[in-house]
């Protein structure tokens, strides 16, 4: 696990000895990138570290993957003055193609082409497009998205939380964006900075300025921070609720045999199993 310091510009370093819980970390050492550093993130190998400061994206290579305790080379650095000089956050997309940001300036998310993947020099990356978010918040500080794209995480100081957006296509803000609502965090810090998640969405991991630390939140349904009442806890009838509850093993096969679009059964549209069937969220 990594934690920046935008104060020191440290990078620290830690383990787990148990995957994403942080109850089990242990510190091992820190890295001193001599820049104020806002955000950090690793391409797909851990072969390269990049740090966002508030107007520039910083390329390092690293000799040992995803350890910084190793030989780290800065290899290159770009501008981003152009858009903000108050960035805060950004991610990639999966392959590196795409670089996300967000600033505090101009409450906006800016996004980045890279011709090369994960090459953040000048003649590799370029600007594309923007979208204001500042009617959800205007202290933007850290942007992250769901594996497949099509949801958009912002966290914020103004807020204090976390909103969630729905992208019609995934990894483009040029496409059709929609703010589904927030997630609060003023129960774990005042004044958030940062966050990620696990793996398969499961855990969400946010840090703050007010007690300096790693909080650890559990979500019911994988990447979903709103509208998460009443879904499944991850079998497909919910042994949990005795509302819904079901007799059979967590462990059994369940088949679909017959599909169709109504709210009573019996009802709606039917249509064919493995073919696409049109129908209402709910309904």
């Amino acid at each position: 696990m990594y934690v920046p310091d935008s104060n020191t510009g440290y990078v620290y370093q830690y383990s787990l000895s148990t995957a994403f819980d942080v109850s089990s970390a242990s510190y091992l050492n820190y890295y001193v990138s001599g820049v104020a550093t806002q955000s950090m993130s690793f391409n797909n190998d851990g072969t390269k570290l990049f740090l966002l400061t508030v107007n520039q994206i910083r390329e390092y290579s690293v000799s040992t993957a995803f350890d910084t305790s190793s030989t780290v080379s800065l290899t290159t650095s770009t501008s981003l003055s152009s858009q903000e000089s108050a960035m805060t956050g950004f991610a990639f997309n999966n392959d590196g193609t795409k670089m996300f940001t967000v600033g505090y300036n101009n409450d906006k998310v800016y996004e980045y082409a890279l011709s090369t993947a994960f090459d953040v020099s000048s003649s590799s990356l370029s600007f594309t497009d923007s979208l204001s978010i500042s009617s959800q918040e205007q202290i933007p500080t850290e942007i992250r998205f769901n594996l497949d794209g099509t949801k958009m995480y912002i966290t914020g100081n103004e807020g204090r939380d976390i909103n969630e957006y729905t992208l019609s296509t995934a990894f483009d803000i040029s496409s059709t964006v929609t703010h589904k609502g927030s997630y609060s965090l003023a129960s774990s810090d005042s004044y958030p900075t940062g966050f990620s998640f696990n793996n398969d969405g499961t855990k969400l991991f946010t840090t703050g300025a007010s007690f300096d630390r790693v909080n650890e939140h559990s979500l019911t349904t994988p990447f979903s921070l709103v509208d998460v009442s009443g879904e499944h806890s991850g079998d497909v009838i919910n042994t949990s609720n005795t509302d819904t509850y079901d007799t059979d093993p967590d462990s059994d096969t369940l088949t679909v045999t017959a599909i169709r679009t109504g709210s009573v059964e019996g009802s709606g549209t039917a249509g064919s199993v493995g073919s696409a069937l049109t129908g209402s969220y709910g309904n």
